[in-house]
């Protein structure tokens, strides 16, 4: 299959490095420096799912803007501030695929695609598993606490993008990264967010591991409070969970998520320091569901502010 891996950072490298090596045919857009030693040396991969090593030539593309082609799938791994640009940028440069599917953190992201391509075009991936830039053309593996779950929205797809879809999945795992079709996407894009909102402020915030947040008692108060108002937001939209109140989400969250990613750092804690954070497509984005139900959220919104407030002062 063929795939355009849009915003190629430490994400975006090892979904595509793991589909170039299993034989796809893989195109890499991403920043200079890092294409610049793929070309040079190869992509490699470290860490959890072992040493990977994809030369060049493996590669169908390895650009640093997007340019005209059509594709099976884009997969976008951008920031999620940057998720409008890359749509606009897939018009203008007509990038074409019949599937377009967001791997990014936070919420709206698919919503902003389907704005700029189409409900039909747009789909959503679900993803726990951690990576990180060591350095040009290298990325490590850090962490993972399940498979990527790749859905729709829309809980009625045409046969087509439904195969399409477990194709995709079925791509994803061969290649080692472990995944699974799971059809409605919406309920796993916000068990996340309760994991990001939770989790990525206060790691960032604070330079403290997930594990380390976990175990003390002041920050483990401030993260069940957000767990509390954001299953609170998420009921009021009519979203359907997999949990029946957040008390039985906290633990799951805490025997199940946070063991094996304990020793992680929130990527926003990198991001905070560039002054680029995604705090608005995850605890921002629950505060402004929230305004429109008028439901109060203020822990949410205190750790929205005070990130904002920290890239300020940068």
């Amino acid at each position: 299959m063929k795939f355009l891996i849009f915003g190629a950072g430490a994400i975006g490298s090892v979904i595509g490095g793991f589909l170039a090596k299993a034989g796809h045919e893989v195109t890499l857009v991403s920043r200079h420096k890092h294409i610049k030693a793929i070309k040079r040396s190869g992509l490699t991969i470290k860490g959890i799912w072992g040493r990977n090593f994809i030369p060049a030539e493996k590669f169908s593309g390895l650009l640093t803007k997007t340019a005209p082609g059509d594709f099976d799938y884009i997969l976008l791994t951008v920031k999620s501030y940057d998720t409008e640009s890359a749509a606009e940028q897939m018009k203008k440069t007509l990038v074409r695929a019949p599937l377009v599917v967001s791997m990014q953190n936070g919420l709206g992201n698919i919503e902003i695609l389907e704005k700029h391509l189409g409900k039909k075009r747009v789909a959503g991936a679900r993803l726990i598993f951690g990576a990180r830039a060591l350095s040009p053309g290298r990325v490590e593996v850090t962490v993972i606490a399940q498979p990527t779950a790749v859905g729709s929205k829309h809980k009625t797809l045409d046969r087509y993008r439904e195969n399409m879809l477990r194709k995709l999945s079925d791509a994803l795992d061969s290649a080692g990264v472990p995944a699974e079709y799971v059809g409605d996407v919406i309920p796993y894009l916000w068990a996340k967010a309760f994991y990001n909102a939770a989790l990525n402020p206060l790691s960032a915030l604070l330079q403290r591991s997930y594990g380390e947040l976990a175990e003390n008692p002041f920050t483990k108060q401030i993260m069940n409070s957000v767990i509390d108002e954001t299953f609170t937001v998420a009921k009021a939209m009519g979203v359907k969970l997999f949990w029946k109140n957040s008390d039985e989400y906290n633990r799951y969250f805490y025997k199940k998520l946070v063991p094996p990613t304990a020793s992680h750092y929130a990527s926003m804690l990198s991001d905070l320091k560039k002054g680029k954070p995604e705090i608005d497509s995850i605890n921002g984005a629950i505060l402004a569901l929230a305004r429109k139900k008028n439901i109060p959220v203020p822990v949410n919104k205190v750790l929205t502010l005070l990130v904002k407030a920290r890239c300020r002062q940068l």
